[in-house]
Order: C-alpha cells, then sequence, then structure tokens
C-alpha cells in the first residue's frame, strides 16, 4: 500500500508541474489573456480525456500497443483542437466542449478496448 501511495504522489507532482509549466508558459505569452486561455483550457480538456482512460487501462502500462495506440489517439487529438483554436472562436470554458470531452473520452476508451482486448472481468491482460 505505501508503494502504490508513494506512486501516486509522484504521479500527483508530475502532474501538478505539467500544469504549472503550461500555465506559467500561457501566461507570458505575448498574445492577449484569451488565446493564451484556449491553450490552458486544451491542457486541461486533455487531461480529462486522457486521465479516465490512462486510469482505466493501467494492467496495460507495460504494451507497447496500448502506448503507441495512446500517442496516436492522442496527436489526433491535439491536431483537432490546435485548428479548432486557431480557426474558431470556441470558449474551452463552454458546455460544448465539456460534452465533446466526455464523449471523446468514451470514444478513447472503445478503441483501446480493441488495441489491448480489454477484459473487463480481470485485472489482469490478455495474452495474444
Amino acid at each position: 500500500m505505501t508503494k502504490r501511495i508513494l506512486i501516486l504522489a509522484v504521479e500527483v507532482i508530475i502532474a501538478v508541474g505539467i500544469v504549472c509549466v503550461i500555465v506559467l508558459s500561457a501566461s507570458r505569452s505575448p498574445h492577449d489573456s484569451r488565446v493564451a486561455f484556449r491553450w490552458v483550457g486544451l491542457a486541461g480538456w486533455t487531461a480529462l480525456a486522457f486521465g479516465y482512460p490512462l486510469v482505466l487501462f493501467r494492467a496495460y502500462w507495460r504494451r507497447v500497443s496500448f502506448w503507441l495506440a495512446c500517442a496516436i489517439l492522442l496527436t489526433i487529438h491535439m491536431a483537432a483542437y490546435i485548428i479548432i483554436c486557431h480557426r474558431m472562436l470556441v470558449d474551452m470554458a463552454s458546455l460544448p466542449i465539456f460534452l465533446i470531452t466526455m464523449v471523446e473520452s468514451q470514444v478513447l476508451v472503445a478503441v483501446l478496448k480493441q488495441v489491448v482486448r480489454f477484459c473487463p472481468s480481470s485485472d489482469k491482460p490478455h495474452s495474444g
């Protein structure tokens, strides 16, 4: 149990550090605060969309296929949101963005289940 608490503490410290770097970078941006807020919002929504699937699939973290799928999905996610942030006047704190993120999270889970052959009845990954 102590090892799990230590791992969780390290994960939280890393996450807080990443968010602090993003917020600091955004606050020092030469652009107006609305543009900077979009990027902070993007970081938050990305963490929310990918956080649940990462926790759900913790038993599969040692698989290269899992991380490759996550990298591809993250690339698609980032490309789509960067296009949205650059071309549309979207408020990143809006209800539609929240709903899109919730749906996206479930799509990520569905895709990852197919990639890793997820078995909900056990914590151990299927072989093969």
